[in-house]
């Protein structure tokens, strides 16, 4: 059986489902911040199951978006890129070549949506985690009200 991935609500609480009697157990969800994920779940009916409880504010979705990142400051040329996962708040993103960025650095990122209009998006970011080829930022807020196309991109499988 999969695990199942579990968000918290808005006000901060998890809904624990069983699969086998589909029990509902209600609970807050900083009470899981340090436990290993995933996490062993005992039901009153005695079930046990498996769940991974999501941390981040939104979903992400995972993709396989080509594009192109630069730096913002100081100005950079375009790179190739492939967005790995996105969500409403930011996305993950592989550098096809060295990159020389940091935590912190602000980005202009461009891709076309994988949907049926191809939607372009340009979107400033802040970077927020990286690693040798992965990076992660959060998209900064600006007037490009292409808010809502990610968000039905997102919605959609």
């Amino acid at each position: 059986m999969p695990i199942e991935v579990i968000f918290a609500d808005k006000k901060g609480m998890v809904y624990l489902n069983c699969p086998s009697c589909r029990h509902i157990r209600v609970q807050p969800v900083d009470q899981f911040f340090n436990m290993p994920q995933p996490l062993q779940v005992s039901c009153t009916c005695g079930n046990t199951y498996e769940v991974q409880i999501e941390f981040r504010k939104s979903f992400r979705k995972k993709t396989t978006l080509e594009g192109f990142y630069a730096r913002l400051v100081p100005p950079g040329s375009f790179e190739k890129i492939t967005i790995t996962d996105i969500s409403m708040g930011g996305c993950r993103f592989l550098a096809c070549d060295r990159h020389h960025l940091k935590k912190g650095d602000l980005v202009e990122l461009v891709f076309n949506l994988d949907n049926t209009s191809r939607t372009k998006i340009t979107k400033e970011a802040m970077i927020c985690s990286l690693d040798k080829w992965s990076i992660g930022c959060r998209f900064l807020v600006t007037g490009s009200g292409l808010d809502s196309e990610i968000a039905f991109y997102i919605r959609s499988t």
